[in-house]
């Protein structure tokens, strides 16, 4: 079951991503980034995920070129960036843009 807060997704069409059929682009789905070995980020070939805190469910499995998520482990951020993997749950993301809305050490 995907969470409410993962539906912030806008469709756009004939957007590229690497040669995949991309669902659309994030407006900006807040969670928490996470890495564990976790049989659905395996599927969809992804390390990290963004996990919505209250409810612990993975929103979305991530995977950048521009950021080093593993820098970015345990903090709330917001990300942004095309969709480029529906077929899988929890659906891709290629993070485009990530910003730091709450710090770990801020709790």
């Amino acid at each position: 079951m995907r969470n409410p807060g993962a539906e912030t997704v806008k469709r756009e069409e004939g957007s590229p991503a690497g040669g995949s059929d991309v669902g659309g682009s994030l407006e900006g789905v807040r969670g928490v980034v996470r890495t564990e070995w976790n049989l659905l980020l395996v599927r969809c070939g992804v390390a990290y995920g963004l996990m919505d805190p209250e409810c612990a469910l993975y929103l979305y499995g991530l995977r950048s070129e521009v950021y080093r998520l593993s820098d970015y482990i345990g903090e709330y951020v917001e990300v942004f960036g095309p969709v480029v993997r529906e077929d899988c749950e929890p659906p891709v993301v290629q993070v485009m843009r990530l910003q730091v809305l709450r710090q770990r050490w801020m709790g």
